[in-house]
């Protein structure tokens, strides 16, 4: 239900949603990462790194919630911890082609806002890329990524307004979310 609500632009209702479902449910990396992403879309970054960074903790395979951790670092101005969490990624085998462009962004800043850097044909190809081999939640993150880096920010929404997904066979919540 939250997702519709996201889809539908009721953010509010869809965090209370997720917050509603966490307090049942405070483990659950998926309700995490989502209200976690939530947060970073509407600029609350400060709210949702604790909740990425325990998301992380329980699905540390999750490679969403290492780029979506590393962006909200990266937004927050904290570009060493931000290269640091990407490369610890990179060391794990968890290495999308966003977690290259992430590394690159975390090197370059000094602790600075991003620079506003248009997207290049290899930005585009390895878009491209993704879309093609499925990976879609990967893809929405690179075009957030890409759209605040060009834009300085957060400038639009998927069109379901999302970039986290993670299937959970063991959902408790089930089709709630």
């Amino acid at each position: 239900m939250a997702q519709a609500y996201r889809q539908g632009g009721r953010d509010a209702d869809a965090e209370r949603i997720y917050r509603e479902c966490l307090s049942r449910h405070p483990r659950n990396p998926v309700l995490l990462g989502q209200l976690g992403e939530l947060l970073l879309q509407r600029g609350a970054v400060d709210e949702a790194l604790p909740l990425f960074d325990q998301a992380r903790q329980l699905a540390p395979t999750t490679v969403e919630l290492w780029l979506l951790q590393t962006q909200c670092l990266l937004q927050m101005g904290r570009a060493k911890d931000a290269k640091r969490l990407i490369t610890e990624a990179i060391r794990k085998g968890l290495r999308p082609p966003l977690a290259d462009e992430l590394l690159e962004q975390a090197t370059a800043s000094k602790g600075s806002p991003q620079d506003k850097t248009p997207a290049s044909a290899q930005d585009l190809r390895q878009l491209d890329a993704l879309l093609r081999g499925g990976r879609y939640a990967v893809a929405e993150s690179r075009v957030l990524s890409l759209q605040a880096r060009s834009a300085g920010g957060l400038s639009r929404r998927s069109p379901d307004g999302r970039l986290f997904s993670c299937s959970v066979s063991s959902d408790p919540i089930g089709d709630r979310v």
